[in-house]
């Protein structure tokens, strides 16, 4: 006994040592599988915004359910080094960067564009664009991906790098923490023209090597290639306009009024978007305001608002045309789904869940009219939105051959969610039916349908035979209901609070 206790400061010391050990060994194993140092990251750590895969890609920013197509050389694994990609580079063509967590939610998105930067083989910033496909919403299968381009044209056979700066954050709220690198090299060929770089307000601009043209630090506009038309060099100018026109009713002032012309025109149209800047005085902008990049439409005689992304007393916006604009402050626009008339209607949650998911949307007015009746076409290029349907060159009717919904019928009728009346008539401006919307919904949710069961409501002989099975089912699966009365209403019109409650129903169902 005394042995023991003679030796237990030495055995408790040893102990704490074995721990220390312990601890160091598995920390690092844990560091290394969730992510390494600057040597260009790693794949894994599936709750850390670390590179699965990079590679160059067409994109399409608008869609939430087209994947970025592979152009060339695409890699799953580090070492993350990309050869022979384009020293010049296409409209939506871009270095893609998947990661292992969505980093393209909103609430991120605009910080994380923030964290890239391109370096040349001597450690020269270059101009990139960071994008990304879709709107990083749950429902966006693209939101681990985002696209970096350059806004010049590179040099060809020469060596870059993308830094991803260790802030990169996912919507889980959790940063890389390590510093991550793209390696590439640019493809052979004739080198690219230097891209212009002015301050004071003009520059001859060679369409295939753009460039940046500004006054001072109140404005600028950054052209990529191949942006302007033609082959030649043409002058391009920002200038404060002599005679700016009056601001909007809504609106207030809140820097000066630019006008940028190509060619000395002010009426130009871009082959590509080019992206402006203009500076404005956050001291005008009271809460509850926000400020907006306005384009003025001189045949409508009119203040366009275009929007734009804020740094500090900056803010950019895409344009492909070039007009007079100017940074005037606006009252913010209302949250998602909050409308004049929905406030307390039965569909309200519904409502704004889709809008939300940009599958349905209100009206200028602020809007939502959720009693008014909706449109076959309308209806079907709500499921086509809410279910993420791949979109389809199926059939054209005859009816449907020049109208605004023609592909979202079509790719409707592709995946069998919908069918005309014949086979040239889909009738995309009659408004919808309770059972024409029960049976498309049964479709799109995939629910089994048994066409032999009825339903119990008093009207259910109005029922259609065709449509019997699935307002059934529909009922069943608590997707739709009827009204007081134990009735169904078949022919009845389907109001737009409705179509998006059964909608809603129908996405909480398993699936």
């Amino acid at each position: 006994m005394r042995l023991k206790m003679r030796f237990k400061p030495l055995i408790v010391v040893l102990c704490t040592i074995i721990m220390l050990l312990q601890g160091a060994v598995f920390g690092l194993a844990a560091f290394a599988e969730g992510g390494k140092g600057t040597g260009g990251g790693t794949g894994g750590g599936k709750n850390l915004p670390l590179i699965t895969e990079c590679g160059v890609y067409s994109y399409d920013p608008g869609s939430n359910t087209t994947p970025p197509g592979p152009i060339g050389e695409k890699l799953t694994a580090a070492p993350w080094k990309l050869t022979r990609v384009p020293y010049v580079f296409d409209e939506n063509v871009a270095i893609g960067i998947k990661f292992a967590t969505n980093v393209a939610v909103d609430a991120r998105f605009s910080k994380n564009q923030n964290v890239f930067q391109l370096l040349d083989a001597s450690n020269k910033s270059v101009g990139i664009k960071v994008s990304r496909a879709g709107d990083g919403t749950p429902s966006d299968k693209n939101r681990n991906y985002l696209f970096v381009a350059p806004q010049f044209p590179l040099q060809p056979s020469s060596s870059y790098k993308i830094i991803v700066g260790p802030a990169l954050t996912s919507n889980n709220g959790m940063s890389a923490g390590v510093q991550q690198e793209v390696d590439f090299t640019t493809a052979s060929g004739k080198p690219a023209p230097a891209p212009a770089n002015s301050t004071t307000g003009s520059a001859m601009v060679n369409p295939a090597g753009g460039g940046t043209v500004g006054l001072g630090g109140d404005a600028k506009v950054v052209i990529p290639a191949n942006a302007l038309n033609g082959a030649d060099p043409v002058a391009v100018s920002v200038r404060k306009a002599d005679t700016p026109p009056a601001a909007p009713a809504d609106a207030k002032k809140a820097g000066d009024v630019f006008e940028c012309t190509v060619g000395g025109k002010s009426a130009y149209t871009f082959a590509k978007n080019v992206t402006l800047t203009l500076g404005f005085n956050p001291a005008v902008v009271d809460a509850g305001e926000s400020p907006a990049i306005f384009a003025y439409d001189e045949a409508a005689g009119k203040w366009v608002n275009l929007g734009g992304a804020v740094a500090g007393s900056d803010i950019s916006a895409q344009v492909n045309h070039f007009a007079k604009f100017a940074v005037f402050a606006v009252a913010k626009a209302s949250s998602p789904g909050t409308f004049s008339d929905t406030a307390g209607n039965w569909a309200e949650a519904s409502i704004k869940k889709l809008v939300e998911l940009k599958v349905t949307s209100g009206y200028p007015d602020g809007s939502f009219k959720p009693d008014a009746t909706i449109t076959r076409a309308e209806f079907a290029t709500m499921l086509v939105k809410a279910f993420n349907l791949a979109p389809q060159s199926g059939k054209i009717f005859s009816d449907t051959r020049n109208h605004w919904a023609k592909d979202n019928i079509a790719t409707a009728v592709s995946h069998g969610i919908a069918g005309g009346y014949d086979e040239d008539t889909f009738g995309p401006d009659d408004l919808i039916t309770r059972e024409q919307m029960a049976a498309m919904i049964v479709k799109a949710a995939r629910l089994t349908t048994l066409y032999s069961q009825g339903t119990s409501f008093a009207d259910s002989a109005d029922i259609s035979p065709w449509a019997t099975g699935d307002v059934a089912v529909a009922v069943r699966n608590g997707v739709i209901s009827g009204y007081p009365g134990n009735t169904f209403l078949p022919q009845g019109q389907a109001t737009r609070a409705e179509a998006a409650t059964v909608i809603m129903n129908a996405l909480k169902l398993p699936r």
